[in-house]
């Protein structure tokens, strides 16, 4: 159904992408460097087959940029997800609702990353109402036999689908667990049982989401 572009260094020091991401933050170049990810991503959307999605992480403070808007404008909205991150702070959710406003209207949709991990998370998704809210890969891990998960999760996928929203599992890595997450209420689910992350040449147009 879709496919979510990753960012990968090839520069040392051996770090994770996370690190990278942050380091750009202390010294002021996150948006910076999230912008150039996007772009790149969004320069191989037509490599999709055309009835799937991409799914980008963004930042709360690089969505507001004139620079994404452009960078969407020049895609094609209606396949594009923006994944809320939480590793910068919302200072004002009515701001970043109003910025996002435009963009939905073109047929972005909006998706928060990491529902679960953190406070911040289950915020964005009551100020945002995202159309898509993907559960942390730590709140689906072992659900197949962690009750009090499955209550977690069935109560999440509930509210979901009291507020129109799709509820995505992350992590999904045994048939076992993906069963538990069906019967939990969860629709769509990524992870390695469904599609490893791999270089967009041998993307499986039938793994992913």
């Amino acid at each position: 159904m879709g496919a979510e572009a990753l960012s990968r260094f090839d520069a040392g020091p051996t770090r994770s992408p996370d690190s990278w991401f942050e380091e750009a933050d202390k010294v002021g170049l996150r948006i910076e460097m999230e912008l150039c990810a996007i772009r790149s991503a969004l320069a191989d959307l037509d490599r999709l087959a055309p009835e799937t999605f991409l799914g980008i992480n963004v930042s709360p403070s690089t969505c507001c940029t004139p620079e994404l808007a452009d960078a969407i404008v020049r895609s094609t909205p209606e396949r594009i997800v923006l994944e809320i991150t939480e590793h910068t702070p919302v200072n004002d959710y009515e701001q970043l609702s109003a910025c996002l406003r435009p963009l939905r209207a073109l047929g972005v949709r909006v998706a928060i990353d990491d529902t679960g991990a953190g406070f911040s998370s289950l915020t964005h998704v009551l100020a945002l109402e995202p159309d898509l809210i993907k559960l942390d890969i730590d709140v689906c891990r072992g659900i197949e036999t962690d009750t009090a998960r499955q209550a977690l999760v069935t109560a999440l996928a509930t509210f979901a689908s009291h507020v129109g929203a799709d509820v995505v599992a992350e992590g999904v890595g045994s048939s076992e667990q993906l069963i538990a997450l069906r019967e939990a209420g969860v629709r769509y689910g990524q992870g390695f049982l469904l599609g490893r992350a791999q270089p967009l040449e041998k993307l499986r147009t039938t793994g992913g989401s």
